[in-house]
């Protein structure tokens, strides 16, 4: 579970979130001004973590974590679109979880920015071997692996997207 952590001005957040019946989640902190400036690209936080319960549960807990980061945070949840014609639960999983994480952010629980992913960007940014040399890969559940991969691209997005920037963390003039 991630220490609640006041943001800083300097700082920007992406939270990459692998949703399912058990939800992955990751925070990188990274400086301002190596996004929306040339200062040198380092990782300043790294948090992690997964949830599992009902899906609304997840939610709250996911929001909650997002929340406590405050702004700037941008969260990169990942996609999800079924490609096999089963109906199991726990297949569908992730709709549940992002239906429900969407519901929080459309009700006004936070007021953070949300973008979606697939899996496929995020495999082809930051793969196993990728995140062992960034220092990010964490032994153990892929959920958080998978969390980690979606945060760590976003802001690899971010950072060759002005516009999409400017819709995460504001013009970086803060």
């Amino acid at each position: 579970m991630a220490a609640k952590l006041i943001a800083r001005k300097d700082v920007i957040y992406s939270m990459g979130i692998d949703p399912g019946g058990t939800s992955g989640w990751a925070i990188i902190g990274i400086p301002r001004n190596s996004m929306f400036n040339d200062a040198p690209r380092k990782i300043i936080v790294f948090t992690y973590g997964q949830v599992t319960g009902s899906y609304t549960d997840q939610a709250v807990h996911l929001m909650d974590i997002a929340a406590s980061y405050k702004e700037p945070l941008a969260i990169a949840m990942e996609s999800f679109y079924p490609m096999k014609p089963i109906i199991d639960e726990s297949y569908l999983s992730p709709l549940a979880v992002i239906h429900r994480v969407q519901m929080l952010i459309d009700m006004g629980h936070v007021h953070l920015p949300i973008f979606y992913q697939t899996p496929n960007q995020a495999m082809q940014v930051a793969n196993d071997e990728r995140l062992r040399r960034w220092g990010l890969y964490v032994q153990g559940p892929d959920h958080i692996k998978d969390g980690t991969r979606h945060a760590i691209t976003f802001i690899r997005r971010a950072k060759d997207s002005r516009p999409l920037r400017n819709t995460a963390w504001g013009t970086g003039r803060k």
